[in-house]
């Protein structure tokens, strides 16, 4: 038997979801192999000890806390991200008419109209850059819900 078989087979024995042929002939096997024997004591240990734990009922005080948490943290959520949406729209819209008057406009040379459609390139793809780069690291933080 194979040591992903048998870690399979281990835990539904521990679980007691083997049947009765299968429950004997995986007690013959962990009677000929001491490596499975010892799992099996490492999670008897663990399950025993998962049985004792209690979890404790909170208060409603305390539940009316966690509640106003997640509203506030879903409002604040809501309400950054209507913000950018705003200023996106907004932006670009602006831009958009900005170089649409300037390129347009043959009265500003050539090397000012391509200066500034460059300059403008370039400060939308560095802040579309840092927001997806902010936005990347906050989702994938390890460390988001550690205080200090």
């Amino acid at each position: 038997m194979q040591k992903g078989d048998w870690q399979l087979r281990l835990m539904a024995y521990l679980d007691d979801e083997l049947s009765p042929s299968d429950r004997a002939a995986f007690e013959e096997e962990m009677a000929r192999n001491q490596e499975i024997r010892a799992e099996m004591e490492k999670l008897k240990t663990v399950k025993d000890m998962t049985k004792r734990i209690a979890f404790a009922d909170l208060e409603d005080a305390d539940w009316k806390q966690y509640w106003r948490g997640i509203y506030n943290r879903t409002e604040q959520t809501v309400g950054w991200v209507l913000l950018s949406a705003g200023a996106v729209i907004l932006s670009v819209y602006g831009l958009y008419h900005i170089l649409q008057d300037v390129w347009l406009d043959t009265s500003i040379p050539f090397v000012i109209r391509a200066g500034l459609f460059a300059f403008l390139a370039g400060l939308a793809i560095l802040i579309v850059s840092v927001a997806r780069h902010r936005f990347h690291t906050a989702k994938n933080d390890p460390y988001r819900g550690v205080t200090r």
